[in-house]
C-alpha cells in the first residue's frame, strides 16, 4: 500500500502553477496552429534561397528573425502581463494563500505564462540549428543557441520582475505597468540578441529577396 501511495503522489510533484498555465496556454488547436504558420514562413524562405550560393542562408536568417519576434516581442509582453491577469481576475490573493512556495510560483508563472511563445521559439531554434549546420561548426551553433535562449529568458525575467514589483508597490495593475515593464526589458534583451546576430551573421552576404536587399 505504501508503494501505491508513493506512485499516486508522484504526479503531484509537478509544479502546479506551471501545469495550470500549460493547460491554459497549450490547447490542442494552438499547438497545431503554431507549427503550421511557421512551416509556411520557412517554406517561403527556403524557396527564396534556392538560387543562392547558400540556399539555407535565408532559412537560417528567417528562423532567427522569427525567434526574435516571438520570444522577445511576444514573450516579453506575455511575461509582463502574467501578474496583471491574476490581479484583474482576482485570483492573486488566493494564490498567495496557497501552500505553493515563492520560488515554485515564480518559475511556474514565468515559464507557464510564456509557454506558447517558448513553443514557437523552440521550433524556430530547431530550424535555425539545422539550417546553420551547412555554414558553421557545431560548437559555434551550440554556443549561439544558448546565448539566444539565455537572452530571451533574461528579457522575460526582467519584464516579469518589474511588473511584479510595480504591482506590489501600488497594489494595482494596469496597462501602464505592463507597458513600463516591456519598455525596460525589451531593450535589454534586444541588445543581447543583437550581439548574438552579429556573431552569427557577420560573414554572410546581404540577402536579396524579390529585388529588396536585407543586411543581417
Amino acid at each position: 500500500s505504501g508503494q501505491r501511495q508513493k506512485i499516486g503522489i508522484a504526479p503531484m510533484r509537478i509544479n502546479p502553477e506551471l501545469r495550470r498555465n500549460l493547460w491554459l496556454e497549450m490547447t490542442p488547436l494552438r499547438v497545431l496552429i503554431m507549427p503550421a504558420l511557421l512551416f509556411l514562413f520557412f517554406f517561403l524562405a527556403y524557396l527564396s534561397g534556392r538560387d543562392m550560393e547558400s540556399p539555407y542562408q535565408p532559412l537560417a536568417v528567417s528562423a532567427s528573425g522569427i525567434f526574435f519576434l516571438i520570444s522577445f516581442l511576444w514573450g516579453t509582453k506575455l511575461a509582463a502581463e502574467a501578474m496583471q491577469e491574476e490581479i484583474s481576475d482576482h485570483t492573486w490573493d488566493f494564490q498567495r494563500m496557497s501552500p505553493i512556495g515563492a520560488w515554485t510560483m515564480t518559475w511556474g508563472k514565468l515559464i507557464g505564462a510564456t509557454s506558447y511563445a517558448w513553443y514557437g521559439s523552440l521550433i524556430c531554434l530547431v530550424v535555425y540549428i539545422l539550417a546553420s549546420l551547412h555554414k558553421y561548426p557545431v560548437d559555434d551553433i551550440f554556443n549561439i543557441t544558448l546565448f539566444m535562449l539565455g537572452s530571451a529568458l533574461m528579457c522575460h525575467a526582467v519584464a516579469f520582475t518589474l511588473s511584479l514589483d510595480s504591482i506590489i508597490k501600488s497594489r494595482t495593475a494596469g496597462r501602464g505597468v505592463t507597458l513600463g515593464a516591456f519598455l525596460v526589458a525589451f531593450p535589454v534583451g534586444s541588445w543581447c540578441f543583437s550581439m548574438t546576430r552579429a556573431a552569427t551573421h557577420t560573414n554572410l552576404p546581404d540577402i536579396v529577396w524579390y529585388g529588396m536587399s536585407f543586411s543581417f
